[in-house]
């Protein structure tokens, strides 16, 4: 069994190296994984670039994950740790953040209909609805979902997010 730590955002290098660290050690033999997971989130794409690579490690016959969520989920983060399939557990004392889409945009990017700071723009109602429908599934209570849908940060303790986990795991 192989242990590692993710404490980092969530960015193209950061996933870049931790899945290059992965395939190093299954180059090497390793077929079980313990994975440490903390973050402050980032950008989200990447953050599927991970569930996507770790929910296929995982489903490889003679291979395992367990990810275990400490110290703090937020943000893109709290998506990762949660649309993962393999086994998962939290950390006593580990909260959650969630919270809209954001992004940074260029005023200069954004005239050019092409860039992505304008496509983010045009699609933020879609995107949107997408977190609700996710954040809905999880069990997100009515007065969360009012927050959230205020453009507020939802802040989630460790027996919040223990919840939410239990409500995934019975599905």
């Amino acid at each position: 069994m192989r242990t590692l730590l993710f404490c980092n955002e969530i960015n193209q290098k950061t996933i870049s190296d931790f899945i290059d660290l992965m395939e190093e050690k299954i180059e090497k033999g390793e077929q079980h994984f313990v994975i440490y997971f903390e973050s402050i989130g980032g950008e989200a794409i990447y953050g599927e670039l991970l569930i996507n690579y770790i929910n296929e490690v995982d489903s490889r016959n003679k291979y395992s994950v367990k990810v275990y969520a400490i110290w703090d989920i937020t943000s893109s983060a709290f998506n990762i740790f949660f649309k993962l399939n393999c086994e998962r557990d939290i950390i006593f004392g580990t909260f959650g953040i969630i919270h809209y889409a954001t992004r940074d945009v260029d005023a200069v990017r954004i005239k050019n209909k092409n860039s992505s700071d304008s496509f983010f723009l045009e699609n933020l109602e879609e995107i949107q609805k997408n977190d609700l429908i996710f954040y809905k599934t999880l069990g997100i209570s009515e007065d969360e979902l009012s927050r959230l849908k205020k453009g507020e940060d939802v802040y989630l303790n460790y027996n919040r997010l223990r919840e939410l986990l239990n409500n995934q795991i019975k599905t």
